[in-house]
């Protein structure tokens, strides 16, 4: 992936505690408190991968993907901007990525900076979490970086835990 996508999700990741309006969000965006896919979408396309929206799809098509800006109002304050499941729902994420944008792959050994990382939180099949890698250090430790509760280069290891499934996605676009 391009160094735009890294740049980007730790320029607008904010601090976990800052409030949200004074966090490093971007304000072409809206803002919202489960924010997490919202993020990572705004990462993949700011760092070029373009939006997919046809027409004749429902908003729910998992093969959709967009973000579409109403005006000017910082955070979609007058809540008139348009999105896709996929922009903003970590399961529809998961398949429109693997549909169009990459491959699942089995470890996080395999992930290059950018990609994509999903948990499902209890296993229950249905995924709660998505973040972004954006360090990979020298000793090949994974960093990522999320929305809704805050996290810059947090050490993935910091995640793992019993009962939880994880889901690598490796973008390829």
């Amino acid at each position: 992936m391009l160094n735009g996508h890294i740049l980007y999700a730790v320029k607008h990741e904010g601090y976990p505690t800052d409030h949200p309006l004074n966090k490093h969000y971007n304000p072409n965006y809206y803002f919202s408190t489960a924010d997490c896919t919202n993020f990572v979408s705004q990462v993949l396309h700011e760092g070029g991968v373009p939006k997919v929206d046809a027409w004749w799809r429902p908003w729910w098509d998992k093969d959709d993907w967009y973000y579409h800006r109403t005006g000017t109002d910082p955070f979609d304050a007058n809540n008139d901007d348009s999105w896709s499941w996929s922009w903003v729902k970590a399961g529809t994420l998961y398949w429109h990525i693997q549909a169009r944008l990459g491959t699942l792959v089995n470890s996080p050994s395999q992930l290059l900076l950018g990609d994509v990382i999903q948990i499902d939180f209890t296993s229950d099949g249905t995924i709660d979490h998505t973040m972004v890698v954006t360090m990979i250090d020298s000793s090949g430790n994974i960093r990522v970086s999320q929305h809704t509760t805050n996290r810059t280069n947090e050490p993935l290891i910091n995640y793992f835990s019993p009962g939880r499934t994880f889901y690598y996605l490796n973008i390829t676009y």
